[in-house]
């Protein structure tokens, strides 16, 4: 091949009805006395979360965990502030404590999971994990129920 920049995009099934990941892809030439690569740089379109978003995040010291944002107005148990402009409410799936997490912390559900879900999963983990897919399912079905109702 050339040294030149390639750019294309990239498609790709990981089973379920809705898992086609679609990927912009960048190829950069690397180049040195003793050898020529490619380096592959994977460019996701940007994701927005929205209130009542399912999200993979994590907070602090505390493992990453599956969440949904919610308002500073929706918890019943504490009264929240409004967050800064770079952090969001995560009410998290099992235990329904909620943090302040910063937005760059945020994944797709997907996303997350699929990058842990090799290693040892604690029950309490699957548990809210089943929990979140089941309500990101639900959003999901009802996103398309409201499509086909306009």
């Amino acid at each position: 091949g050339g040294g030149g920049v390639g750019v294309g995009k990239r498609r790709k099934w990981r089973g379920g009805k809705h898992s086609l990941e679609e990927r912009l892809v960048i190829s950069v030439p690397l180049k040195s006395v003793l050898f020529t690569r490619h380096v592959t740089i994977l460019c996701h379109p940007p994701v927005t979360y929205d209130l009542g978003s399912v999200v993979w995040a994590k907070a602090n010291m505390l493992p990453a965990w599956p969440g949904k944002i919610i308002s500073h107005k929706q918890h019943k148990k504490s009264k929240l502030k409004i967050p800064p402009e770079h952090k969001v409410w995560v009410e998290w799936y099992g235990d329904r404590t909620v943090s302040l997490v910063d937005k760059k912390s945020l994944q797709t559900l997907e996303e997350g999971w699929g990058h842990r879900k090799k290693k040892k999963v604690p029950p309490q983990l699957s548990t809210a994990v089943e929990e979140a897919f089941k309500d990101l399912e639900l959003q999901r079905t009802e996103k398309k129920t409201r499509k086909k109702g306009k």
